[in-house]
This record gives C-alpha cells, structure tokens and sequence, in this order.
C-alpha cells in the first residue's frame, strides 16, 4: 500500500485503487461519476495526490459528520422513548 509519503505526484488508477484498498473498477466509476477528482488523458484517467489528499480529508470529515448526526438521533430517540406517558 501507498502511503501518503510515498504516493507520486501523479498517480495511475491501479495506484488509486491500492491506496483506497478497493477495485480498479470502483475507482473508474468514481472517476467517470466525478465523485473523485481526476483528469483524462485521452481516454485515461489521472490522479493528482495532493487533489486526493484533500478530498479524502473532506471525505472523512463528512463520514464523521453523518455518524456523529446518526448518534445524536439515536440518543435523541431513545431519550423519547424511555418517558413515561403522561396521565390524564
């Protein structure tokens, strides 16, 4: 694996997909659906490690964001459902 020591400048999609851990096929939709930054050089795509870097930093920060909204529903959830009903 990759590190972000040891990325090049430029990387390949074979490289991309090593370094996320998943499928060349995963990274090429990505790629193709503009969900990962890249450029086309003729029909290929290129990556630039520092684009990566900071859409992996939003990525993780936006997956933080949702769980910790996720966590604060469930709390919220399970404080509503542990009142007792109010008698009349």
């Amino acid at each position: 694996m990759l590190s972000r020591i040891d990325k090049p400048e430029i990387m390949l999609l074979e490289e991309v997909a090593a370094w996320l851990r998943c499928s060349t096929i995963t990274v090429y939709r990505m790629a193709q659906l503009g969900q990962i930054p890249c450029r086309r050089v003729g029909r290929l795509y290129r990556f630039r490690s520092d684009e990566l870097n900071r859409w992996q930093v939003i990525r993780d920060a936006q997956s933080n964001a949702a769980v910790t909204s996720r966590r604060a529903l469930a709390r919220s959830a399970a404080v509503k459902g542990g009142q007792p009903a109010a008698k009349s």
